[in-house]
């Protein structure tokens, strides 16, 4: 599964960039990358997850792609 298309990849740009801005050291412009990938996954699957917290039986992953589209936008 690529996750770049969900909004995955923007994130760990925004917080590389953002390490980068305060000079930070090249590990932790590594840990940023890290912890700006996970943040949007955690962002794009809990905004995903909604449909299933309803218990519709509908598949998500249409919803699972335009919510990180929408996140990759931002």
């Amino acid at each position: 599964m690529c996750l770049g298309g969900i909004g995955v990849s923007g994130g760990a740009a925004a917080f590389a960039l953002a390490a980068m801005l305060f000079s930070l050291s090249w590990w932790n412009i590594d840990v940023a990358v890290f912890a700006g990938a996970f943040l949007s996954i955690l962002l794009v699957l809990g905004l995903a997850r909604r449909e299933l917290w309803r218990g519709e039986p509908q598949d998500t992953s249409p919803r699972l792609l335009l919510t990180g589209a929408v996140i990759a936008a931002g």
